[in-house]
């Protein structure tokens, strides 16, 4: 089973390639485990960090009520999220993609060396536009490399709608 999570715009997951629709809390809640998957979270945790002025009651209840929704949402491969106990997590065996991972990971690759790797730049640039961000505008000969000025690229996402 192939996950993928994007997290540039909205949250959004794919199981072997299919969208799956997550309501907000959910979404929101996954990409808390998947920003925090190195490690397991308490729900105690999860209760802080979402609800923080609730009783500890009515935490736990919105909780309880979030998990159901997500697992609803991505079932029948409900085993992608971790349960023992108190502790909740992204199941350490699954096979996860991750898009701000892999945008990191091009980033590291274009500077491995003394000199920047200019189709590592390109696949995180590409990656970037897959999710529905632009170039919104080009710095011109923004840092001097190898002897050269170079353009530096700024983008946003520019428009509502989420991409195809």
């Amino acid at each position: 089973m192939a996950f993928q999570f994007s997290m540039f715009g909205l949250p959004r997951l794919e199981i072997d390639h299919r969208p799956v629709t997550l309501p907000p809390q959910p979404a929101a809640f996954c990409s808390f485990l998947v920003l925090n998957r190195q490690r397991r979270i308490t729900r105690e945790e999860v209760q802080a960090a979402f609800w923080p002025d609730a009783e500890p009651e009515r935490a736990q209840e919105r909780l309880r009520r979030t998990l159901y929704l997500l697992r609803r949402a991505i079932e029948p491969h409900t085993d992608l999220i971790a349960a023992e106990g108190v502790e909740l997590a992204v199941a350490p065996d699954a096979s996860l993609w991750v898009d701000y991972e892999a945008f990191e990971a091009a980033l590291l690759d274009a500077h491995r060396t003394d000199q920047p790797n200019r189709e590592p730049l390109e696949r995180a640039v590409a990656l970037y536009r897959r999710f529905g961000f632009e170039i919104e505008g080009t710095l011109r000969d923004y840092a001097l490399r190898d002897g050269r000025y170079v353009d530096a690229y700024m983008m946003a996402r520019l428009r509502d709608e989420e991409p195809s």
